[in-house]
């Protein structure tokens, strides 16, 4: 008996335990499983933290017109749904209209043009268009296929109308999801760098595409969504230098970095986010390749970066009296090839001068040392000869 009730006593408090375990595993797995499921809604509004990464493009500054656009924010960043492009549009004013976007995915496919009460607005380059009107109406994608702009109802595309400054209405914000086989604009899919651009707009008022279009534009912007690389630069040639290279916005790892001098690209061993250039002799373009569970399988490379290297323009000097000073020439003016500035000395070192001729009068080795617009130098050297022979003064007279 007494090893019966201690029996119970047991079980009683394994079940209470149980009890407490199974809860607490609920919970648990409930919090990771809202924690997973976070997603990001745009809700319309310019916020300067949501935008602090973005690239800005200045379409028309003294926009004020319904139809009109005055800048394109854009920026790449993920949710829990994986990748989306995030475009914020800071409209000229509020209203009803409609904004047909044109961006460019594939080189291989190209829309043209399109026809609006018998006019043709050309949009070369264009394979996606995304439309949105500014009074929240769901947006509508469709994507070229090479003969029609086919609807994709199933992009994941999210617009939404709301302010720039509170109260203005100016503001359209726009999530492209960039994964997924229905989405508009798949990174893992697109040409090698990662590129989309934003070419231009097209939009109607009154929120019909039957009304004349009353505004169009040019954005020409372009967005690196597989990462970027910043530190991009110049030398002269024949200098030493050093350039670290950062890779930014990637979604992935680091598999490699390559590089190109102009005959193809070259695998470099470096799995980091940074790389350090030095004493590169020719223009060169660098990227890396990512690999991540986005893209399984596939190996996706970033935007590039470029170490321009510049040659010296060469430098010479004219004259307009020749070389060679008598009584006859006593001076000649000396004319260096054009720069952008200049620096004059003699054979011992003398200051002479920093305009683009100088005129001499004495026999000596001039050089100037020519700058051109890149910052390279280069010099040249001529040498004055000068002959001056004094007279030999004869009086004569009569005895």
């Amino acid at each position: 008996m007494i090893w019966k009730t201690t029996f119970n006593k047991i079980t009683g408090l394994t079940f209470a335990k149980s009890i407490t375990l199974a809860f607490l595993a609920i919970f648990l797995f409930s919090a990771n499983n809202a924690q997973a499921q976070i997603q990001f809604t745009p809700d319309g509004n310019y916020s300067v933290s949501e935008y602090a990464d973005a690239v800005v493009k200045d379409i028309n500054l003294s926009a004020s017109g319904t139809c009109d656009v005055k800048q394109v924010y854009s920026v790449v960043k993920a949710d829990d749904d994986g990748p989306y492009l995030l475009l914020g549009i800071y409209n000229g004013n509020a209203g009803n209209s409609i904004f047909r976007y044109y961006l460019d995915t594939d080189p291989t496919l190209d829309l043209g043009s399109e026809t609006y009460k018998g006019t043709d607005y050309p949009f070369p380059g264009a394979d996606v268009v995304v439309q949105v009107n500014a009074n929240d109406s769901p947006p509508l994608v469709y994507k070229w296929d090479g003969s029609d702009l086919v609807l994709n109802e199933t992009s994941g595309v999210i617009a939404k109308a709301g302010d720039f400054n509170s109260g203005d209405g100016q503001f359209i914000e726009i999530k492209v999801p960039l994964t997924g086989e229905d989405s508009a604009i798949n990174l893992c899919d697109l040409a090698e760098g990662g590129i989309i651009n934003l070419g231009s707009y097209l939009s109607f008022k009154g929120g019909s595409l039957n009304a004349e279009p009353c505004g169009q534009g040019n954005i020409g912007l372009d967005i690196n969504v597989t990462g970027t690389i910043s530190g991009s630069t110049s030398y002269c040639s024949g200098s030493s230098n050093s350039t670290t290279l950062t890779l930014t916005g990637n979604f992935g790892a680091v598999k490699k970095w390559q590089k190109n001098e102009g005959s193809g690209w070259m695998d470099i061993t470096n799995t980091s986010n940074t790389f350090t250039a030095t004493d590169v002799t020719v223009t060169t373009d660098y990227r890396a390749v990512i690999v991540n569970n986005t893209c399984p399988g596939n190996e996706v490379e970033t935007g590039t970066a470029t170490i321009t290297i510049n040659e010296a323009s060469e430098a010479s000097i004219s004259n307009n009296n020749g070389l060679a000073l008598d009584c006859n020439t006593p001076s000649t003016t000396l004319t260096a090839s054009v720069g952008t500035s200049y620096a004059w000395t003699n054979t011992n070192g003398d200051d002479l001068g920093s305009t683009a001729s100088i005129t001499v009068s004495t026999q000596d080795t001039f050089t100037v040392t020519v700058t051109d617009e890149n910052g390279c130098t280069d010099d040249a050297s001529v040498t004055v000869e000068q002959n001056i022979t004094e007279a030999n003064a004869v009086i004569t007279g009569n005895d």
